[in-house]
């Protein structure tokens, strides 16, 4: 027991008599372990909250020219902007089709903040399935309904006043508050850790009223007013969507009742796929959610396959550069070596002593990486949901991370047998001659 003391005794003075060194490895195997934690962590939330989404509403049509990756971004995670506009009766048309169990208008033309204000209907509000205190409703245009994160980041309660800014996610293109239309709180959602937490619901007649009293009468009389109804048919048949390239302003002036993105589900899936196909058309474009989601999750398992890369290049550095240093620590700890002979300390002890040093830099460094990897989504989760549009497991072990966490140990033994086997054969007896 003494022995095992003074040996263990000796190896933590030997790491600390190359400290900078020694922290330079642990880090660097730890850096690597942590990335490739954190890169399955939000990879998994994304994937996760894109496959209940996708679940939950199979079908989105927003305006032509929008890639699906894109409409998912804006609608789903409201971490994008949309890229048009679709008229209203997209929506009406597919309230009516027997097919579509629920339909929800979507029309998001505006912030507050960096939170982007959904406009929508209080039955979508209400099927997020969040709980909530207040009211839901959005019976009037005036009424709003936080996510959680807003409530708190904004310091707002059940009864605030606000009003929003032109343009998605505090933009700075063409933008301007809208004074003359204010938002009261009706109610709050209870935390997620989704893309709910970062949103601003609001009825879509609000944003219609904001961007053109005409827009809003002229959805009104469309009902009962044959010559208005007409005229708000005609201008939707002449201006369907609002292409890329078109200012952000008129891409974001929602008025005569326009929406940018429409949800639906249906009763089973192959409706999804005949609907899909009449709604891509002209003006439209249809997106088969569950089809985009599983572009999302290769696309995601091609990044964590990328990132695992890298981190295996890292973890390779790292034990070349822990070699080297090791090699280097024996050549120039040669007589303190010799000296451990001529106490009765045997060539194999000595290699084991040589081995054990190596092999605490490396799991130091899968240690502190583990705990990094995991730590930090733990401490920023709240942040880490808002920025991503998902709710974030600090704690889940990602598909890549077991096999980094085993390569790192793997190659830490490897680097630690060679050490050994170089202390082994050294010729110590000379050395000790010479003293």
């Amino acid at each position: 027991m003494r022995k095992m003391h003074a040996l263990l005794t000796l190896i933590f003075a030997s790491l600390r008599g190359r400290l900078f060194a020694t922290t330079v490895s642990i880090l660097a195997v730890a850096v690597a372990l942590a990335v490739v934690a954190v890169t399955g962590i939000v990879s998994f939330a994304i994937a996760k909250q894109a496959f209940e989404s996708g679940r939950k509403y199979p079908l989105i049509v927003a305006a032509e020219g929008s890639s699906e990756t894109q409409i998912i971004l804006s609608t789903i995670f409201h971490i994008d902007k949309p890229r048009g506009k679709i008229p209203f009766e997209t929506y009406e048309t597919l309230k009516k089709d027997p097919r579509v169990t629920a339909v929800f208008p979507i029309a998001a033309a505006d912030s507050v903040g960096v939170f982007p204000i959904i406009g929508t209907d209080g039955a979508f509000v209400a099927d997020l399935g969040v709980g909530y205190r207040g009211d839901i409703a959005l019976a009037d245009p005036h009424d709003a309904v936080l996510g959680a994160t807003v409530a708190r980041q904004l310091l707002m309660d059940v009864g605030t006043e606000f009003t929003g800014t032109h343009g998605m996610g505090g933009s700075a293109d063409e933008a301007h508050e809208h004074a003359d239309h204010t938002y009261i709180v009706k109610g709050i959602l209870d935390p997620t850790g989704g893309p709910e937490d970062a949103a601003v619901y609001t009825s879509y007649k609000a944003v219609w009223e904001i961007h053109g009293e005409k827009g809003h009468k002229g959805h009104e009389g469309h009902k009962g007013q044959g010559e208005e109804k007409e005229d708000h048919d005609a201008h939707h048949d002449h201006v369907p969507s609002v292409p890329e390239s078109d200012h952000d302003h008129d891409r974001y002036h929602l008025s005569d009742g326009m929406l940018t993105a429409v949800l639906a589900r249906t009763g089973n899936p192959v409706q999804v796929f005949d609907l899909q196909q009449e709604y891509s058309k002209p003006g439209l474009t249809a997106v088969n959610t569950a089809g985009a989601v599983r572009s999302f999750q290769k696309y995601f398992n091609t990044a964590g396959l990328v990132a695992t890369f890298f981190a295996g290049l890292t973890l390779l550095i790292a034990a070349a550069l822990i070699l080297a240093i090791t090699l280097m620590a024996l050549d120039a700890r040669r007589r303190e070596l010799a000296l451990l002979r001529i106490l009765g300390i045997g060539r194999g002890m000595i290699a084991v002593l040589i081995m054990l040093e190596t092999l605490i830099v490396t799991v130091t460094g899968v240690v502190i990486g583990f705990l990094l990897g995991h730590g930090i989504p733990s401490l920023f989760a709240a942040d880490i949901s808002r920025w991503v549009g998902a709710s974030v497991e600090p704690w889940h072990i990602g598909a890549n991370e077991l096999p980094a966490i085993i390569g790192a140990l793997l190659l830490g033994q490897a680097v630690a047998l060679i050490a050994m086997l170089r202390a082994y054969r050294m010729d110590l007896v000379e050395e000790s001659g010479k003293n």
